[in-house]
């Protein structure tokens, strides 16, 4: 009897082991991105651009949660943005405006015209990256503007995926379920627009504390779509060139 109980335990913990070390280590953590823009229109350069979006991009995330830090200098900047998967809301702090800006996640201003899948030659920070590639439609141009955004990832930094399958808007849903990394360089291409380009220059995986994705308490929510951009001292921003982590 004693030699079964022993048999049991064994095999008990054996399956245990097997279970535990078969859990993905999703990646935990900072990345930070250096960033350049080229503008193919002649009412916005390429030297406003890197002032409404910074030259450096900043990501932080862990489970259903990110923040992005944009090092923008103009007064109408994007700041700051936030999503947390447990509302299903983005959060976004734009210039000196006391108040943050919401949407949901489920809303989406893009068509998707295709997307596909490839290896590719590309590396960075020595990572091997494949490709995952976008084409849509920016429904908010008043000419629809073609896009394309490329994104390169390596598996060897795992997204959780199920963290963001109600992350509508960007294709966030989409792009985690096939990619399920975060990306280590992005290029997006807005037809008669502008070009952005992220790459990584450092990465490093930390534990991160739940607080450091809250918002803050004090500043009063606004609707994106509800707010009076009229009357307020920013312009209302262009949310797609900022939002997709």
């Amino acid at each position: 009897m004693k030699r079964n109980i022993t048999f049991l335990a064994l095999a008990f913990a054996a399956y245990f082991l097997v279970g535990f070390a078969s859990q993905p280590n999703f990646f935990e953590g900072k990345i930070t991105y250096k960033c350049a823009y080229e503008s193919y229109q002649s009412g916005m350069t390429a030297e406003e651009l890197t002032a409404m979006y910074g030259d450096t991009y900043t990501l932080y995330i862990k489970d259903g949660y990110y923040k992005q830090i944009f090092n923008s200098t103009h007064p109408q900047g994007i700041r700051e943005v936030i999503y947390d998967a447990s509302t299903n809301k983005v959060y976004m702090k734009i210039g000196d405006v006391p108040a943050l800006f919401w949407y949901e996640g489920t809303s989406n201003d893009f068509d998707l015209v295709d997307l596909s899948m490839s290896e590719s030659q590309t590396k960075v920070l020595e990572n091997a990256c494949n490709q995952i590639k976008f084409n849509f439609v920016d429904k908010r141009t008043s000419s629809n503007s073609p896009v394309t955004s490329t994104y390169y990832f390596s598996r060897k930094f795992m997204l959780n995926a199920n963290a963001f399958q109600n992350h509508k808007y960007g294709f966030w849903d989409v792009y985690s379920q096939k990619a399920q990394a975060p990306y280590l360089k992005y290029e997006r291409v807005t037809k008669g627009l502008n070009k952005i380009t992220r790459v990584a220059v450092d990465i490093q995986e930390q534990i991160l504390k739940t607080d450091d994705f809250m918002i803050n308490p004090e500043l009063p929510l606004i609707h994106f779509d509800d707010a009076d951009w009229e009357n307020l001292p920013i312009e209302k921003p262009v949310m797609a060139s900022t939002t997709r982590a």
